[in-house]
């Protein structure tokens, strides 16, 4: 091998210091070899979520070229002195502009005296990191909770699947330089194992959602080279389900996949469409399909999700009334479409509220919105009445009308569609489209015996999300399991939750015994404003309130008694990631302590940081510490 190495130097950028390329030709390649690339394409949703952040430019590629006789890379870098970085704190780190447009930006941290360098960009929605936390070498995306190594840009948090690109640093006659591919901005998916025909065991998944698509991801990151099953009732490969009510209008989940058909083909990942399951024998170790065929396997793993309630009431069954779950829901109910569209929605809570938003924030000409419950207050069971009341009066200010501490009795419909909701104090509203967000309830109707299941028909699992049956286990809106904070049994209906389960249910699987330990996160935005939230609470006693409700910034900490059990936040995503933590490793304060002022969340930050190893990342050494065949 021969390497030909040439620095071209270039002017100067204006503001960017002094900066040159280095193309580099390698040849002579043996056969074989290959260069990774990965696209993240986000879908268009109708409106840019990239504007909600500042953001123009969220489609990123790489481009290789491959040879199977001689690969010849050619890469020109651009290396870029960094200024400012000296006054970086150990922790801290900032935004570095490396080009004229407002997304070319950079992240620069410091991190036990050494600085790094890396993508300013979440890899999820391109959210950028550096007005949000690092915790040692872990910054989180203020939006959504994705985390990230800044030593070599390991996902470490859901909902983001690849990682973020790290760019090499150094130093010369006392100054400091980054050297940046051309294709710098593109995501970098994990490092993950194929298939080996040779290997005959198998995992078989049920449920192509979050949690499954997860958990096949994860195994093949850790080096399993086995046969992967996934079995999904629906008609295509995984997608983003959050956005099936707040895009409702205008969505369309083909452009949500979170990935395509090719990377299942390369990875060796048998991803099984319209296969519904509809029993498991745990003795046999075989699971049955509904056209009657069935599927063995070495391992298995759960993760059917839940399904919707649907009220028995009269008219229930008309044309024009809906549940919403999955794409086929979505396009059912976009099919009614039209202006002066009249909307009737039973649910002031969070599937009920965000197909409000959509359907109010739309371009639908006279569209009127009717949202129904039998709550005081819009989220109140969720988030109390004073939170609830904040994001009522949004829905009001955007023209959705409340009719609260009160019910649907009948549907009324006239040629087998729905037109009119009778509601139980006699009020009749004009209806086209009739959405149901009344909660949902675990899919595990499958499951006959052999697998113990709680109360409510979800699965019970150990800390580890194995079942009563030890080779098989269950991740997502399915599994109860301990929940370490509380030491109560929790089931938890959020995407990140499933994501996060699922590659926790993967590496034990894979025998690394890793206790599930996250605290359930999630967001909701409406009217381009954000709302998140961090625990899990059925029981709390008082809402204590810090910051404003009426500008809209605030923590509001759920507590009972002394304990504080949940946090949700308002314009303070910086804080609920801290908080979060602090719960994680159980560094919470009184509620006392909190209410009258003397921890703030700036003190748990440094409660967090004076434990060092608690907090950094540690996904990557999961998935390496054991090779899995």
């Amino acid at each position: 091998m021969f390497t030909r190495r040439v620095l071209q130097f270039k002017k100067p950028a204006v503001g960017l210091g002094r900066t040159f390329s280095t193309r580099s030709t390698f040849a002579n390649i043996r056969a074989g070899a290959f260069m990774r690339s990965s696209r993240r394409v986000l879908p268009a949703l109708g409106f840019s979520l990239g504007a909600f952040y500042g953001m123009k430019h969220l489609n990123y590629s790489s481009k290789f070229r491959f040879s199977t006789q001689m690969a010849e890379a050619q890469e020109e870098f651009k290396e870029i002195e960094v200024t400012g970085h000296e006054n970086l704190g150990e922790g801290e780190m900032m935004a570095f502009q490396v080009g004229p447009k407002d997304g070319d930006k950079i992240l620069i941290a410091k991190y036990q005296g050494k600085i790094y360098a890396l993508s300013n960009f979440c890899s999820h929605f391109g959210v950028p990191l550096a007005g949000s936390v690092l915790l040692e070498d872990k910054v989180i995306c203020p939006a959504h909770n994705a985390a990230f190594s800044i030593v070599d840009g390991y996902p470490e948090y859901a909902p983001a699947l690849n990682g973020l690109p790290t760019y090499e640093t150094y130093e010369k006659d006392g100054k400091l330089f980054v050297k940046l591919p051309p294709n710098y901005k593109a995501s970098k998916q994990v490092d993950m194992a194929t298939r080996d025909e040779s290997n005959k065991a198998r995992v078989v998944i049920v449920g192509g959602g979050a949690a499954g698509l997860s958990a096949a991801e994860t195994l093949r990151q850790s080096d399993y080279t086995g046969e992967i099953i996934i079995l999904s009732d629906e008609d295509k490969t995984a997608y983003d389900r959050t956005l099936l009510s707040k895009v409702l209008v205008n969505g369309d989940a083909d452009k949500w996949l979170l990935r395509k058909q090719d990377f299942f083909d390369k990875y060796g990942i048998d991803f099984r469409t319209s296969s519904k399951v509809k029993g498991v024998n745990v003795e046999s170790n075989e699971v049955t399909l509904a056209d009657g065929t069935t599927v063995s396997y070495d391992k298995l793993l759960l993760a059917t999700g839940g399904h919707p309630k649907r009220p028995i009431l009269p008219g229930i069954d008309l044309e024009g009334v809906y549940t919403l779950r999955n794409a086929s829901d979505q396009e059912k109910i976009k099919s009614h479409v039209k202006d002066g569209l009249k909307v009737v929605i039973a649910g002031a809570s969070f599937i009920g509220f965000e197909a409000a938003a959509s359907f109010a924030s739309s371009k639908i000409e006279g569209v009127q919105v009717h949202v129904v419950d039998m709550v005081n207050t819009a989220f109140e069971g969720a988030l109390g009445k004073d939170v609830g009341g904040v994001l009522q009066k949004l829905g009001e200010d955007n023209g959705v009308k409340f009719h609260l501490s009160n019910g649907v009795k009948k549907i009324h419909g006239e040629g087998g569609k729905a037109t009119k909701v009778e509601l139980n104090n006699g009020e009749i509203l004009d209806a086209d489209i009739v959405l149901f967000g009344t909660g949902v309830q675990p899919t595990t109707q499958y499951i006959q015996e052999g697998i113990e299941l709680d109360r409510d028909g979800s699965i019970k699992v150990n800390p580890f999300l194995q079942t009563s049956a030890s080779n098989v286990y269950a991740a997502g809106d399915i599994a109860s399991y301990p929940y370490h904070v509380t030491g109560a049994r929790a089931r938890v209906e959020h995407w990140n939750h499933a994501l996060q389960q699922g590659e926790i249910a993967a590496f034990n699987i894979l025998g690394k015994d890793i206790p599930y330990d996250a605290i359930p996160f999630f967001w909701t935005r409406n009217y381009m404003k954000s709302l998140q939230y961090v625990g899990y609470t059925r029981d709390y006693d008082d809402v204590f309130v810090d910051g404003s409700l009426e500008e809209q910034k605030f923590v509001a900490y759920y507590t009972k008694g002394e304990k504080i059990q949940a946090a949700a936040a308002f314009n303070r995503g910086a804080d609920i990631h801290i908080i979060k933590e602090a719960m994680r490793l159980g560094l919470l304060p009184k509620a006392s302590e909190i209410k009258d002022g003397s921890v703030t969340v700036q003190d748990l930050k440094a409660k967090i940081l004076a434990k060092p190893g608690a907090s950094a990342c540690r996904r990557k050494s999961c998935c390496r510490n054991k090779k899995s065949s």
